[in-house]
């Protein structure tokens, strides 16, 4: 059963809050902290507004959002590039066993030299990859090994001293840049620098093999850099979509969170007196619902009725305004002079409050309710034309310690009040 001490409205906003993504986005723009004004929030929100307006070809966030952007595909983007980089060292691995059968034993031990080092490589590229603290460097340790194993390619289709093997190494390396771009967070500044490297890598070993044609030569860095320049357009054409993904996802995640807030303050207001800012009496009677079904965990339970002696001489007194100053005064030293957070006060109507105390005896309730007496009554608020001249309470209580007692303990309440009433006032009966 869901505690009695939140209210049906405080249930349903808790349901509807922001969520985690939003949430991490607004601590990025730093719009989490207390001393951010909710301003500062709607001016994101109108902005995200105009972005998810704005059509796709013209679409370019600022740098502030694009930093949100960031953030939100941080962990996915961090996981796809550190699998990369072990998916390639375990392409690597395998090239080597079959240039086992291909190159002569001359020069084996430098080929698996070259492709031991580039596997650690693209290890520690994945280790690195993981690094949070290391945010920012990604691109290094994902361009430069790849860089590093084209010529290593080259390199190695040399030893063989087979044109065959040189052209099949080379190409066989050139996934690696390929896949660099489409499953790694290269944006298209480092995915050109990466395109820049490979080329110059390839054109290095190309341009001194002998193997190779000049016009072979020529075609396999022409491959090479039309490929990859190809694909870095596609992958920014995909990257766009992203980002009005992103924008859109955003935008439906503040318009639903601004939902939940206004949805919240109307439960708020429906549940709250906005005399006194405390709970009302459509909030008790909620709570004494919930208790009733299952009261268990309550028992024993006080109900307390509270009235403020001779209320209609101090509205006649000294008129309207302050009759609802002296309401709120009175309410605030009730709501100060409870024990703690599962203690409830509400204003059960005109004059009258009531106080439910959970797992309370007898002495317990009585103590607490005479100090919110002695309380009201140290206020010395004025109430000319009474005996004391000043404002005092009534109080009625009563206590439950089992559940067929609940039926009849707001009467037994309210019949002590009544009698602490004919008894002269200023006085607590159970």
């Amino acid at each position: 059963m869901k505690s009695i001490y939140v209210s049906k409205h405080a249930e349903a906003a808790a349901g509807h809050g922001e969520s985690n993504v939003l949430k991490r986005l607004l601590a990025a723009a730093g719009l989490m902290t207390p001393k951010v004004k909710p301003a500062d929030k709607a001016e994101l929100s109108a902005r995200i507004e105009v972005l998810a307006a704005t059509r796709l070809r013209k679409l370019k966030l600022p740098p502030d959002i694009m930093a949100l952007y960031r953030v939100s595909q941080d962990a996915s983007a961090r996981r796809m590039a550190v699998l990369w980089a072990v998916i390639i060292t375990i392409f690597i691995l395998l090239n080597l066993s079959f240039n086992f059968w291909m190159i002569p034993a001359p020069a084996l031990d430098i080929v698996i030299y070259l492709h031991l080092t580039a596997a650690l490589l693209f290890l520690l590229s994945a280790e690195l990859l993981r690094e949070r603290r290391l945010q920012g460097f990604e691109s290094l340790f994902i361009i430069l090994p790849c860089a590093l194993i084209v010529a290593m390619a080259g390199v190695v289709g040399d030893l063989s001293s087979s044109a065959d093997i040189f052209r099949a190494n080379v190409t066989m390396t050139m996934v690696v840049g390929f896949t660099a771009i489409i499953f790694t967070p290269l944006d298209l500044r480092a995915s050109l620098w990466l395109t820049l490297l490979s080329t110059l890598a390839l054109s290095g070993v190309t341009m001194g093999s002998p193997l190779q044609s000049p016009a072979e030569k020529i075609q396999l860095v022409f491959l090479l850099t039309a490929t990859m320049g190809a694909i870095v357009y596609g992958k920014q054409i995909q990257d766009i979509y992203r980002i009005r993904l992103f924008v859109l996802q955003t935008r439906d995640e503040l318009r639903t969170a601004e939902a939940a807030r206004r949805n919240e303050q109307l439960s708020s207001i429906a549940y709250t007196d906005r005399l006194t800012d405390i709970p009302n009496r459509r909030f008790f009677d909620e709570i004494v619902d919930t208790i009733n079904a299952d009261p268990q965990h309550v028992l024993p339970l006080a109900i307390c009725l509270l009235d403020i002696d001779h209320f209609k001489i101090l509205n006649d007194q000294l008129g309207h305004l302050q009759g609802d100053r002296c309401l709120r005064v009175v309410a605030t030293t009730i709501r100060n002079h409870l024990r703690h957070k599962s203690d409830i006060v509400a204003r059960f109507g005109g004059e009258e409050f009531v106080l439910l105390l959970p797992n309370t005896d007898h002495a317990a309730a009585l103590e607490v309710t005479e100090r919110v007496r002695q309380a009201v009554l140290a206020l010395n608020h004025p109430n000319p034309g009474t005996s004391l001249a000043r404002v005092s309470v009534s109080a009625g209580l009563a206590i439950a310690e089992t559940p067929e007692q609940l039926e009849t303990l707001l009467q037994a309440a309210d019949q002590a009040l009544y009698r602490a009433k004919e008894a002269g006032r200023n006085r607590v009966e159970v």
